[in-house]
């Protein structure tokens, strides 16, 4: 169990390796927050939330970086909050007017380019009722530090094919799906994050639509993303 303490030493901290993509130290938090402590009790709390399986640490940084348990525990406060359809209006505009002038979910290319923007990852989307696919974000994906490795790029293209054949297999999500790390059911897939979020507009087939990335993806934004998305596509008449 977590101090409130704890709790907010490993929620910025979390968000601070998320922006830098670097291990985060005592001495960065010490300096940049005010948690109402010295530097040294910081650092008792960062090896205290290390020792309950948190956070780790590389063997060349003195600072730390989240493990699968600390981007949940993150991830699951940010899931209990409530996102309204108004967050990123502008796009959902935009994708209505599409789907007004096409009346069908082809329009999920469109939806699945629109999200992959916006979310500054990878996005697949796939229809079911006619076993397509859309993928979209290769620019945005390739710009993350974890992909500047050919074989992880190599690694990144043969997990969405398993991925893609999840995504046709499996049952039509009601509620947003987060799979960090091992807990992707589809493939091994460690060092990647998927998102995943199922909807039927009226009298339209079920498609699926996925943000896959790197772990130290910005979950508050992409999942708020797709929560607005699930309540605004499924209102579509």
């Amino acid at each position: 169990m977590l101090t409130q303490r704890q709790q907010t030493i490993l929620n910025i901290l979390v968000h601070e390796y998320i922006k830098v993509a670097e291990p985060v130290s005592s001495q960065l938090l010490a300096e940049q927050y005010d948690f109402g402590i010295h530097r040294a009790m910081i650092r008792r709390e960062m090896r205290e939330l290390a020792s309950q399986g948190y956070l780790s640490q590389p063997h060349t940084s003195a600072g730390k970086v989240p493990t699968d348990k600390g981007y949940r525990f993150v991830v699951d406060a940010i899931m209990q909050e409530k996102t309204n359809q108004s967050y990123a209006a502008e796009m959902w505009e935009a994708i209505q007017q599409e789907y007004r002038a096409t009346k069908t979910l082809k329009t999920l290319h469109f939806l699945t380019r629109s999200v992959a923007e916006a979310s500054s990852a990878f996005a697949l989307g796939y229809l079911k009722s006619e076993q397509m696919a859309w993928r979209e974000g290769w620019e945005e994906i390739l710009r993350e530090p974890e992909l500047k490795d050919p074989d992880c790029v190599n690694r990144f293209i043969k997990i969405l094919d398993k991925i893609e054949d999840g995504l046709a297999e499996m049952k039509t999500p009601a509620t947003i799906q987060v799979y960090i790390g091992e807990e992707n059911p589809f493939v091994k897939a460690d060092d990647f994050s998927t998102l995943i979020v199922g909807f039927r507009p009226a009298g339209e087939q079920k498609g699926v639509l996925a943000i896959i990335g790197p772990k130290r993806m910005p979950y508050e934004r992409n999942i708020k993303l797709m929560a607005s998305l699930s309540c605004f596509i499924n209102s579509l008449q």
